[in-house]
């Protein structure tokens, strides 16, 4: 087999967030990289980002998870919005995780952890800036499929 080909799918491990996350996610939120993909490309302050993350770790709606890697190391977050039968996703990889495989293996398995704790979820989407093309590439790959495309806009589904 060609090694430069092959890809061994890492194991992750999914955490509840956390107050002490809370300046991690932070960074992650104000990466100028990530930024740009996000529909809200303003940096947030820290008491912005202290109110909304307080308000998100209080809703039972509002799933957050924290992606490590096997050795416990947070290499991005992973968050889902409850609107009865559907939930919608977002994920932020860290910079220095970005181009390693991650993306793909954590909606894989993050989605899948997901359903089994959220019983009447039926279906979760994920909606994507069009020139974000890598994270569409990355939730096709984890088995989301085309719901519709708008004019900036890429929304996916994953059916349970």
């Amino acid at each position: 087999m060609n090694q430069k080909n092959s890809f061994i799918a890492p194991q992750l491990n999914f955490r509840r967030a956390c107050l002490s996350d809370s300046d991690r996610l932070l960074g992650w939120r104000n990466d100028p990289d990530a930024r740009i993909n996000f529909f809200n490309t303003n940096e947030v302050s820290q008491a912005n980002h202290e109110a909304w993350f307080f308000d998100v770790l209080q809703n039972k709606n509002q799933i957050l998870y924290i992606i490590e890697t096997r050795g416990c190391l947070p290499i991005g977050q992973m968050r889902f919005d409850i609107d009865g039968e559907c939930a919608e996703i977002s994920i932020t990889i860290g910079k220095k995780y970005r181009g390693r495989g991650y993306g793909s293996e954590a909606i894989r398995q993050g989605t899948r952890l997901f359903f089994q704790e959220n019983i009447g979820v039926k279906s979760i989407i994920a909606q994507i800036k069009n020139i974000n093309e890598i994270s569409i590439r990355s939730f096709i790959r984890a088995g989301f499929m085309m719901s519709a495309s708008m004019a900036n806009t890429t929304k996916l589904i994953l059916m349970k």
